[in-house]
């Protein structure tokens, strides 16, 4: 809802029972979070990429390493970068069907043979008499070490509630993610740190997916979540993310194509059809069609789609309570401020971000010469595209409840009870109930905004 003329602007979270108020400052807050410095050494002389393949190159030059063990050895100690590891562990790992004297031996005429035919690649090795480690640290960029640095500084962004810098972090260390770990390798050690990896990239694509629609970025947000499913056409909750964005992003026919290609993966690779959640967002997103390119926008000016300058901070936590209620259930949110400071745009964009889903919403407002009419703006709701339909299914007895505010219904429905005079409390109540039933017929989220709340009656 959104309220005009107050001294102070703020958003509250009104629970069901007014049990905690969320009050957010209604200000643009700057960032102060610094340049990136993780990720390697400009002056790097060595590049090490093992994400992918496995690389090395010099100045742009590459060095082949053609023994698969010098390779193994060198992505192992890459992934160990922060401790020395005994060399009789290693040896034990590598060569564990030979006896200890001769697993040993192995070792050392691989780190000879690397000596003589790699010089430069050996300094990327501390090479001790009990120990082997990592020692390209400064002089060597190793991309999956600048992969976890990335990771790590969006954790501390996160922390501190930078989202810019938390979501350039998480960009730096998608690209560098350039597939699977060592994949030449199925060695058990490489494929627990395969998982590993892959669990952190994972994740980090759902998170700058969810910090690019946030951002309202629908169109990088639609190409994370595209490399995602190449990662795994199997996640059915991506084709769904996808086909959300795409109608967010405004591109429903895209978004119906996403659960066309969806469901012909499912039969293809797992005989399976699409669930239901798939089925009910795909009927949602079919029905909108009818009438979100007809219905005009709730406010008197036209809608600009344009990025909400200064209001980051309330637009995510407006989209942050419209994902509480849906797990909680009813929510109220109160947008209180000054005329002119974008309250109503706000509400609007929150609006249309539901309605572009094929969610339910519906607008009503109130106006100051209408402030005898009790009822108006409920009214408003009740006759819009969002409940209107749903009427139909409810109830004679709410029906006759709800034809006190829409005496239409007692044409539509002849054979309809005629509401009684309101005398008693307990008929306040049972309209109440009956309003509150047509709001929620079909138990699918929904949106009821209420504009200038102030003008409606005590």
């Amino acid at each position: 809802m959104a309220r005009g003329a107050d001294t102070q602007t703020e958003f509250q979270l009104i629970p069901n029972r007014c049990t905690g108020i969320l009050t957010l400052p209604f200000s643009i807050y700057p960032s102060r979070f610094g340049d990136n410095s993780s990720g390697g050494s400009s002056m790097a002389s060595l590049s090490v990429r093992i994400l992918g393949g496995f690389s090395i190159d010099s100045a742009g030059s590459p060095i082949l390493v053609p023994s698969e063990r010098q390779r193994s050895l060198l992505v192992y100690l890459a992934l160990h970068r922060n401790a020395a590891q005994p060399r009789q562990q290693i040896a034990f790992l590598f060569w564990p069907d030979s006896s200890e004297e001769q697993a040993l031996a192995n070792l050392r005429r691989e780190l000879s043979k690397l000596r003589r035919e790699h010089p430069k690649i050996v300094q990327l090795l501390h090479i001790g008499r009990q120990t082997l480690a990592w020692a390209g640290e400064g002089f060597a960029a190793l991309d999956v070490a600048q992969f976890e640095d990335w990771l790590d500084s969006a954790g501390s962004a996160l922390s501190h509630s930078r989202r810019d810098h938390e979501r350039n972090a998480l960009q730096q260390a998608v690209d560098l993610y350039a597939g699977p770990l060592f994949p030449e390798s199925y060695d058990e050690w490489v494929l627990t740190q395969r998982e590993r990896l892959e669990q952190r990239f994972v994740q980090a694509l759902a998170r700058l997916i969810l910090l690019d629609e946030e951002a309202l970025a629908y169109d990088t947000a639609i190409h994370a979540a595209q490399r995602l499913l190449r990662h795994d056409p199997l996640r059915e909750d991506t084709y769904r993310q996808i086909m959300r964005l795409y109608a967010l992003n405004g591109d429903r026919a895209q978004a119906l194509r996403a659960y066309q290609e969806c469901a012909r993966m499912l039969i293809r690779e797992l005989d399976v059809e699409p669930d239901m959640e798939t089925e009910v967002l795909y009927q949602r997103l079919l029905q909108s069609g009818k009438t979100l390119t007809v219905q005009p926008s709730p406010s008197e000016q036209p809608v600009i789609r344009s990025k909400l300058i200064g209001r980051d901070n309330e637009w995510r936590a407006m989209l942050a309570l419209w994902r509480q209620a849906i797990r909680r259930g009813p929510h109220l949110l109160l947008i209180n401020g000054e005329a002119g400071m974008g309250k109503s745009r706000l509400a609007e964009e929150l609006f249309e971000w539901v309605r572009r889903q094929g969610l339910a919403a519906a607008h009503g407002r109130a106006y100051a010469a209408e402030g005898e009419m009790a009822y108006a703006p409920i009214i408003q709701w009740l006759r819009g595209e969002s409940l209107r339909p749903g009427l139909s299914r409810l109830d004679p007895v709410w029906q006759t409840e709800v034809a006190r505010l829409l005496p239409e219904l007692l044409v539509e429905y002849p054979d309809l009870r005629h509401p009684e005079p309101l005398t008693e409390s307990w008929q306040r109540r049972r309209l109440m109930e009956g309003l509150a039933r047509a709001c929620t017929i079909d138990g699918q989220p929904r949106l009821l905004w209420l504009d200038d709340l102030q003008w409606c009656d005590e």
